[in-house]
């Protein structure tokens, strides 16, 4: 399965009413073709006089691989939390920290979901419209990337494939 924007918003509205109380804003909502990253939200941050403006709140998905709709809603839920705790200002001990966790292992018990920090796509396919049309060899093996903050364009997290 492939996901579009329409597919991406239809399920934030959805998730959103269910899980956040409907207080999240749409952000900006964009598709990757991103190997490794399988989802991403960022912001920006401006400090001035002590006060901290976060904005331009966005919510990437990769096509890259060809997952189940369960897996997509997945890394949506996950990006989703990444905001909910970027737009309320609540403060965690790192991108994957406590707040994350915690609010991560609650939706995975009392709903079902299976929302991690790392998912192995190792057995996952590539999407058809992403594999190479030349012969050669696809890079085996495990990427692992930082979250972090880049202190001119502002904060990212994303949901990584290893």
């Amino acid at each position: 399965m492939q996901v579009s924007i329409e597919w991406i918003e239809k399920w934030f509205t959805v998730f959103n009413k269910d899980y956040f109380g409907g207080k999240l804003p749409l952000p900006d909502l964009a598709l990757s073709k991103s190997k490794t990253r399988l989802g991403s939200m960022s912001c920006k941050h401006v400090t001035r006089f002590g006060r901290t403006k976060v904005y331009d709140f966005a919510i990437r998905i990769s096509n890259y691989y060809d997952m189940t709709e369960r897996q997509f809603q997945n890394v949506l839920l996950h990006e989703m939390i990444h905001y909910s705790i970027a737009y309320t200002g609540l403060k965690d001990t790192a991108p994957h920290g406590v707040v994350f966790r915690g609010m991560a292992d609650a939706m995975n018990k009392k709903y079902g979901w299976d929302i991690n920090v790392r998912i192995s796509v190792r057995n996952v396919k590539i999407a058809d419209d992403n594999i190479p049309s030349q012969k050669g060899f696809l890079k085996a093996g495990f990427t692992r990337a930082h979250d972090g903050i880049d202190p001119v364009k502002g904060y990212a997290v994303g949901y990584y494939a290893w």
